[in-house]
Order: structure tokens, then sequence, then C-alpha cells
């Protein structure tokens, strides 16, 4: 009786074990998944940022042409320049 006693203890404290670990990897993938939805949070915003920059440069360029002149040259610049702003203000 007690070899059976002890036989389902130490069955207890490997079913234990394997709880503690199955846990610990939840833990784990949890985090991985709360940084990847963080990452997409993130590339999200850069593409609003971006696609806002580019949206502002389309209306300022048609409004150009309306006028007879071309600011192809400003434009580049502003797309340039915002496109750096989103870049380094997000990663």
């Amino acid at each position: 009786m007690q070899e059976l006693v002890e036989r389902l203890q130490n069955k207890l404290k490997a079913y234990k074990r394997q709880v503690e670990e199955a846990e610990e990897q939840a833990n784990m993938n949890l985090a991985k998944y709360r940084k990847t939805v963080h990452e997409l949070d993130d590339a999200e915003e850069r593409a609003d940022i971006a696609e806002t920059a580019l949206t502002k440069i389309r209306t300022k360029n048609r409004a150009s042409f309306g006028k007879g002149y071309s600011s192809v040259g400003t434009c580049v610049h502003f797309l340039t320049n915002t496109l750096f702003s989103c870049f380094f203000f997000c990663c």
C-alpha cells in the first residue's frame, strides 16, 4: 500500500511540473501575441500617416497644375521629408 501511495505522489508531482511548464509556455505565447499586436498597431498607424501625407501631396499637386505651373520638385521634397519623419517617428 505504501508503494502505491508513493507512486501516486510521484505521478502527482510530475503532473504539477507539467502544468507549471504549460503555464510558462502559455505566458510566453501570450507575450509574443501581445508584441505582435503592438507591432501591427504601429504599422497601421504608420500606414495611415503615409496615406494622409500622400493625399495631401496629391491635393497640392492637383491645385498646382490647375494654376498652370508645376511644383513636382516641391511635392517630391515634401513627400521625402514626410516619409523620413514617419520612419524616424514610428521606428
